[in-house]
């Protein structure tokens, strides 16, 4: 069995490597305001695939991803620098892509436009039986479009 990001898979694995980078900055609107809990992901290019000498059919992608703090700050230490898309999500603005950086950027600015939709955050904790706290429970907020996330160990 290997073991990855704490889960346990029943495979061989085939690694790729990739020279990393520490990213941080600010997600903000077009007014300059802070935009809080973004989504941030590093969605690597597909065609890498075809450049790797093994057999793919069984094997699955894990997309570096972080998020942004209430304050709209972020930072995301160690991330791949290879040919891949930065893909920016947050509740009540238009997705945002663009080419993911390959060189280190301590002070990124990545603006979102608004949907014009209201924006409603919802906190809360999940815990078990014993009132203990819950990791890595899945939880889902909507209709229509949802909107996921997973609980942590706090």
């Amino acid at each position: 069995a290997a073991y990855f990001f704490g889960k346990e898979y029943f495979c061989v694995p085939e690694i790729v490597v990739a020279p990393r980078i520490d990213l941080a900055g600010r997600v903000v609107d077009e007014s300059g305001a802070p935009v809080p809990f973004a989504e941030l992901a590093c969605e690597i290019d597909r065609r890498l695939r075809a450049e790797i000498a093994a057999d793919l059919r069984t094997s699955f992608e894990l997309w570096p991803q972080t998020a942004a703090d209430a304050d709209g700050f972020f930072r995301w230490p160690g991330v791949p620098s290879c040919t891949a898309t930065l893909v920016v999500h947050a509740a009540g603005h238009e997705p945002f892509r663009r080419l993911f950086p390959t060189e280190p950027g301590p002070d990124m600015s990545i603006v979102l436009r608004s949907t014009g939709q209201e924006v409603v955050h919802v906190f809360g904790r999940i815990v078990d039986e014993s009132d203990g706290p819950v990791s890595g429970a899945f939880v889902t907020l909507g209709s229509g479009e949802s909107h996921a996330t997973s609980s942590s160990p706090e």
